[in-house]
């Protein structure tokens, strides 16, 4: 047996040999060497405190992620990924023009002795700019209409305050930092989670994710109340200056306002009273703007856009005007049937001058004065001075003292039918007024004079 296995111990020696150089050209046709591309490995910034720690900030602006071409066994080869292999930039070795090549490797031993790893444009560039904090408040924005009725009177936030840190090129865009509160159909008060908002001065968001910010996400609040439109009426208070009179009522562009508050506080409020605009000493017509918020009572918001209201208070000189009285416009009252009553013209003819804005007092005649004289208290026959009535005057005042007036008055015991029959053919020089009449109605020529 020995003999046999020993006998043609070459011929053997070379057949396995063969075969082993036949196994391995077999292995290599099979397992023959391949170049892959491998595209979009993202790359991790090492040492970024090189640039930080200069209160500096950086962007990658090109190299955030590589590509890379693998060379080797197609066993190998065909199956790797990205997910096979780590990208590096060291941000402390800059150039520079702020560029660093990009390192590579396969994260498993194995293949990395297996393949050959070449990067494809393998650099990363950074723009560097100097770091920016800033703090913003926080505006609540609603979208959406309440119920019918009702509004949305103020709004808040918790935090009131962000702060946004990052480039500073970035912050100085930052124009507004906004919440948002969907209040559509609401008739109560709203608290939502909303998410921050920057906001440019061109009213678009800003992208934030390359900022920080000190809260991402905030309490937004809507405070919505019932609403109800009051008239507004204003006054005047103060006299103008001497010679002058208020002209009428205050004009003003805003005759009612929107305003918002609890029904209690709603339901006892009729109307917003401007009472204060004073016209003491004025001699020409008062302009003046007022804010209507400082007119409100507690527990009421002003939520209509017009917060303000032009008012004007007319102001004008007075105007003077003299009213020839006389008997004719002089009632007498309180007669007695047995007696004649007699005005003489002469001496009863009395000039009353009066003041007032010239709408009140250009049109006044002496039946506008009402004068009489009360003679009930008389009950025989003479002559009497008796005092002169006069009306008291709403919107113009007399010039002079009127309460001093007298009326020279004559009477007289009624005659028989005889003697009324001849005297009827006399013309008396005097103005006779008979109990038998009630008045006279003869209305007297006024002489009038205005004064501006």
């Amino acid at each position: 047996m020995k003999e046999k296995l020993l006998k043609n111990w070459g011929f053997k020696i070379l057949a396995l040999l063969l075969g082993f150089v036949i196994w391995f050209l077999v292995a290599n046709v099979e397992d023959y060497s391949i170049s892959k591309t491998i595209t979009g490995i993202p790359v991790t910034l090492l040492n970024q405190e090189a640039i930080t720690d200069q209160n500096k900030v950086f962007e990658v602006t090109q190299g955030e992620t590589v590509n890379i071409t693998v060379q080797g066994r197609r066993s190998i080869v065909e199956g790797l990924t990205a997910d096979d292999f780590n990208a590096t930039a060291d941000l402390s070795e800059l150039s520079i023009t702020n560029a660093v090549q990009v390192a590579v490797e396969a994260h498993s031993v194995e293949i990395r002795r297996e393949v050959a790893v070449t990067v494809n444009d393998g650099m990363l560039m950074v723009a560097i700019e100097d770091s920016g904090e800033e703090k913003f408040p926080i505006r609540v924005a609603t979208k959406g209409t309440p119920q019918e009725g009702y509004a949305v009177i103020s709004t808040s936030s918790s935090p009131t305050t962000i702060t946004v840190t990052g480039a500073a090129s970035l912050i100085k865009k930052i124009t507004n930092v906004q919440a948002e509160v969907d209040v559509d159909e609401g008739n109560g008060n709203i608290s939502v989670q909303s998410k921050i908002k920057l906001i440019d001065s061109y009213g678009e968001e800003i992208d934030a994710s390359k900022l920080q910010l000190s809260a991402e996400v905030v309490r937004a609040r809507a405070y919505i109340q019932k609403t109800k439109e009051v008239p507004i009426v204003v006054t005047a208070e103060g006299e103008p200056a001497e010679g002058y009179g208020i002209a009428g009522d205050p004009q003003y562009d805003t005759e009612t306002i929107l305003v918002a508050g609890s029904e209690t506080n709603l339901r006892n409020l009729s109307s917003i009273l401007i009472d204060d605009i004073d016209v003491t000493d004025q001699d020409e017509d008062l302009h003046t703007t007022v804010n209507i918020g400082d007119y409100l009572p507690s527990g009421i918001t002003i939520i209509d856009p017009i917060k303000t209201i032009d008012i004007t208070i007319p102001i004008e000189k007075l105007v003077e005007k003299t009213i020839t009285l006389r008997p004719a416009n002089i009632e007498v009252v309180g007669k007695q049937d047995d007696y004649d009553y007699k005005l003489p013209v002469a001496e009863n003819e009395f000039e009353i001058t009066v003041v007032g804005l010239s709408k009140d007092v250009e049109n006044m005649t002496a039946a506008d004065l009402e004068a009489y004289i009360d003679v009930s208290e008389l009950k025989s026959e003479g002559a009497y001075n008796i005092r002169l009535q006069l009306k008291e005057l709403s919107d113009v005042n007399y010039v002079e003292d009127v309460t001093d007036l007298r009326v020279a008055l004559t009477i007289e015991e009624k005659a028989t039918t005889e003697e009324e029959d001849s005297s009827s053919t006399t013309e008396s020089s005097s103005t006779t007024v008979s109990s038998s009449s009630t008045s006279t109605t003869a209305e007297a020529s006024t002489s009038t004079t205005e004064s501006h």
